[in-house]
């Protein structure tokens, strides 16, 4: 199961200088207990928890039994235990202090390594249902109001309130469209500072050790094994059956709402802590050696930004998305206006605005190829796997291999999944020949 998204480069680790104070959860703060039951209300026989088998359809009622079994985010909090998570916690510790905090005692790790609602809580009293890692109710919202009633919105309705309508009012979390799917999988996934508990990976846990965030909604969710129905459920009879969305829709969706969510991350992060927040920024801007000639003084001269600016992090907004939405004249006033946190404000609002365009992936100009970083190519590699599977036809599935082995680096005697080792061999083909042939018609 891997993929060049699973894991994002692992930058050069850096102890954290004892001036730098990194705060982690003391068990025992009180709040609010959150609305979470835990996975018990929905493993049951008759509920989610039915007998399942390899290879065999999910459906609601082994759903539970299903992504138990087979989904990584049942697993999440288990991860915080092993000997990467404890070097990250050594790395984030000033080096006078002898004890080591634990990564399952620290909100910013459980925000997103369980079920996000607990880690605001008492840690030692919710830690049976932290461990569940993120269960159900991390996706699906806080069951305590909705455990009984949601099995009747299943069957057929006279009701003349809409069953999104019951979701909301009984804080069940609506997942039955794509464009609601992925919004709740970018908290996590790309970040959100705006509500508690915040969710960030910052430059300090990215020097720290942890994977920076890449997240593409279209391959993620090839990579999950889905253990719903996709059925129709806005209607009053009984949920229609519809089959898996469209492919490069399902990716276009996921380019619009992870791109707000990074653009709505950049604007939380201008009203306050360090600026520039330099995980927003391009990682291979500083981690490369200087050279007196080198490729990328090219692949900086070009309209709207100056040699030695560092550029913002692309995988939000990639090349091949800013030529085809035709959005490359706002991504350039962002670029230009990241010294002040109020013209960064100003662009990321302009640029929102143009969430939504619509737009279709094509051929890109050999000039245009050229001028990819790595985060471009891989995110024109992953549209190009939407287009495949929408349209089998009109790519070259061999060609197609032949650069995701590139973009791995497979060949070469560096970390793979790194845009720090972009390019790095000498024998790497310019993209304008990497991506040479991969397009049918």
């Amino acid at each position: 199961m891997r993929s060049i998204l699973l894991a994002g480069p692992l930058l050069a680790l850096a102890f954290v200088p004892s001036s730098a104070r990194y705060t982690v959860a003391v068990a025992g703060d009180k709040q609010a207990p959150p609305p979470i039951v835990g996975m018990g209300s929905c493993a049951a026989r008759g509920c989610h928890g039915g007998l399942t088998t390899p290879g065999q359809p999910t459906t609601s009622p082994n759903a539970f039994s299903g992504w138990i079994a087979r989904d990584p985010h049942a697993g999440a909090y288990a991860v915080l235990t092993n000997a990467a998570s404890k070097r990250i916690m050594r790395n984030l510790t000033p080096l006078e202090e002898t004890e080591v905090p634990a990564a399952t005692d620290d909100v910013r790790c459980l925000a997103c390594h369980s079920t996000p609602a607990l880690a605001l809580g008492d840690l030692n009293a919710n830690r049976k249902l932290l461990e569940e890692g993120v269960g159900c109710e991390a996706c699906h919202g806080g069951a305590k109001n909705w455990t009984g009633p949601h099995a009747a919105w299943s069957g057929p309705t006279d009701s003349p309130v809409p069953r999104r309508d019951k979701y909301r009012d009984h804080g069940m979390t609506w997942l039955n469209d794509t464009t609601d799917r992925a919004k709740a999988c970018v908290g996590c996934h790309v970040g959100s500072i705006g509500t508690e508990p915040r969710q960030e990976v910052d430059h300090q846990l990215i020097a720290a050790g942890h994977p920076r965030l890449s997240f593409e909604y279209h391959s993620y969710m090839k990579l999950v094994p889905r253990h719903w129905a996709e059925v129709n459920r806005t209607n009053t009879g009984p949920p229609v059956p519809t089959g898996p969305p469209n492919a490069l829709a399902e990716w276009r969706v996921g380019q619009e709402v992870c791109a707000g969510a990074a653009l709505t991350l950049l604007k939380e992060q201008a009203k306050s802590g360090p600026w520039p927040e330099l995980a927003q920024l391009d990682c291979f801007g500083c981690h490369h050696d200087l050279q007196p000639e080198s490729w990328r003084q090219r692949l900086a001269a070009q309209p709207g930004r100056r040699l030695g600016e560092v550029p913002w992090n692309r995988w939000a907004w990639p090349l091949p998305v800013r030529v085809w939405s035709d959005t490359e004249g706002k991504y350039r006033e962002l670029i230009a206006s990241l010294s002040s946190r109020e013209k960064a404000t100003l662009a990321a609002d302009a640029l929102v605005k143009l969430i939504g365009t619509d737009f279709t992936p094509a051929k890109l100009t050999d000039a245009q190829l050229d001028r990819m970083s790595w985060d471009d190519a891989a995110q024109y590699y992953l549209a190009l796997v939407a287009v495949h599977d929408a349209t089998p036809a009109a790519i070259d599935h061999e060609r197609m291999q032949e650069v995701r082995r590139w973009l791995e680096l497979r060949n070469q005697k560096v970390r793979a999944n790194s845009p720090a080792t972009y390019r790095v061999g000498k024998d790497f083909p310019p993209p304008s020949r990497l991506f040479e042939g991969v397009w049918r018609k």
